[in-house]
Parts: C-alpha cells; structure tokens; sequence
C-alpha cells in the first residue's frame, strides 16, 4: 500500500485545506497586524499531514467532506498554534520553520502570542458552527476531543521545558510525545471518525493506529534533528543535542531508533486491519511520512522535507 500512495493526494488535500483557511480566517480592520501574523502562520507551507488525517479518518465512514474539511481547517489553526508557541524564546527559540522566519521573528513576541492564542479560538469557532456539522451532539463530541487535544499540548510543552527533561527516560519521553506530537494526530483521525458517527471500538483502533503512528513520527523527527541538513530540511537542526535534551535516539542510537520507528509504523498499520481498504490512505501516508526519511537516511541520501510537495498560497 505503501508503494501505491501518491503524495500528490496529500498536496491536493492540503491546497483543499488552504481555500477552507482563507475563507474562515479572521481579517481583522484595526489590528491587521494580527490576522496577518495568523495568516502568515497557517500559509507558511507546512505538509498539512493531520488536516489529511482528518479527511481521510471522515472518508472510512462516509462523512461529508465539506464538513470535514472545516473540521480539518480547525484541526490545522490548533497545530501552528502550537508550533507559534513552540517557536517562541521562552520555550524552543526557534528562528526558523518551513524555511521563512518563525512568526515572532517576523513580527514580534507579543504578536505571536495573540495569533497563537486566536488561532485556537479561530478553531473553536469552526467547530461551533452549523455549516461544520448539523448535529449539535455530534459539535459537542469534537469540541471537547478538541479542548482535551488542546489541554495535552500545554502539558507537553511544560513537560518539554521543565528542568529534568534532560534526563528523561523512555517512559517519560513516551509521555511526551503522547501529549505533543501523539495528541494532535489523534485529535484528527478521531475527529473524523467523530463526523462520521464511527462507534466506540472504530474510533478506538484509529487511536491505537495514532499512538503508534504519532511515535514513529517524533522518532523520525528525532533523527532528522540528529542526522538532517537544516537546508533541506527547513528548521534548525542540532537543537536537542544543544539543549542536552534525552530524544530517542539518545536513549536508543541511531540504528536503534530506526528500528524502533518501523516496528511501530507495522503496529500502526496493524491497527486498521478491521478497515480493510477503507484504511488506505491512513496506511499510505503513516508508510510516505515514516518511510521516506528513514529510506534517506539508510542510504545516505539527501532528505527534503514532505512539506516541499505543498504549495501553499500567500493568503495575506
């Protein structure tokens, strides 16, 4: 199934995606500023991976697309949220994401704070809304799986920056990721399962696929900090290592994080079984997002980020 994903989908999700976020975005008169720090955020060409989890999880169960594409729009403002904060001095002091300027270097901290806090609640309106979804219960279940999702990635970045998370072990850094990367991975095949009314056990299995799913990914991440080209890859590199931070791949080693990785990438896809077909596009794209970075870097090739397929419009 691997072999069969064509990336292409997942740009074509994303630029879907982008027309949804132009449209539902705020404009703020007087405080421009603002809405185009947000705009700048959203559109700065990120890959989309969890809006495409969304509709793909919507998709299983015959879910309106529409309805989840603005669920997917919702899903997208909490992640730069999160990554606006991530990026901020008190917390990572990133400069660069995407390969732009992170949004406090291109306008200022205090900006960044206000967008990343109104792109949460830009989400919450998404969701609150009629056109997302006609019945009231069902608005209900996503807010509060989105107000949960919202809840862990605080924790997460507090975990993140507390003093002792140099010498974290795998249990706490599995905590961590389950907060951070494993919510909002989550947070978006749920809430697609959520638009299609999916029963309790359905949804369960697609979070047992995002568990392993979301800790492939933050090994892969942990690799590509270690051994990726800041060129290629379109952030700064090298920072775990500086901040002295435990990653798993300082508890594991490079190969044994590689392995680690693909062992949890099987149980991903294991997970879906009961979905048969259905499930292919969430076992495609588990496969291109894992596979891809761990084949480059097996074979000592030179990586490009999954985000360099997506071609974001300006939107500002």
């Amino acid at each position: 199934m691997y072999h069969s994903f064509n990336p292409n989908c997942l740009a074509e999700n994303a630029q879907k995606v982008v027309g949804v976020l132009n449209a539902l975005l705020p404009q703020y008169q007087i405080e421009r500023r603002l809405s185009h720090a947000m705009r700048y955020g959203v559109f700065s060409g990120g890959k989309m991976l969890r809006p495409f989890l969304v509709t793909s999880a919507a998709n299983i169960f015959l879910a309106d697309q529409t309805q989840a594409l603005r669920v997917a729009a919702a899903v997208e403002c909490a992640h730069v949220s999160s990554l606006i904060h991530d990026d901020l001095p008190g917390v990572d002091n990133d400069d660069m994401r995407h390969h732009k300027p992170t949004v406090h270097k291109e306008f200022d901290e205090a900006t960044a704070i206000f967008a990343g806090n109104c792109l949460n609640s830009t989400a919450f309106e998404i969701l609150s809304d009629q056109d997302t979804h006609n019945d009231s219960l069902v608005r209900l279940k996503l807010t509060k799986l989105f107000a949960e999702t919202i809840t862990s990635l605080q924790r997460g970045q507090q975990m993140d920056i507390a003093p002792e998370r140099q010498s974290f072990d795998i249990e706490q850094l599995r905590n961590l990721q389950q907060l951070k990367t494993g919510a909002l991975i989550a947070c978006a095949v749920q809430a697609g399962a959520l638009l299609g009314r999916a029963p309790d056990s359905e949804i369960n299995a697609l979070r047992n696929y995002s568990y392993y799913f979301g800790q492939a990914y933050q090994i892969v991440n942990d690799l590509l900090d270690a051994e990726g080209e800041q060129a290629l890859i379109g952030k700064n590199v090298r920072k775990d290592r500086e901040a002295n931070k435990a990653t798993f791949v300082t508890l594991f080693g490079s190969k044994g994080a590689f392995s680690q990785a693909e062992f949890l990438l099987d149980e991903a896809c294991r997970c879906l079984t009961p979905f048969g077909g259905r499930a292919e596009k969430l076992i495609g794209v588990a496969h291109f997002m894992i596979k891809t970075p761990l084949d480059a870097i097996t074979h000592s090739a030179s990586y490009v980020a999954p985000s360099s397929l997506i071609r974001t419009i300006p939107g500002i």
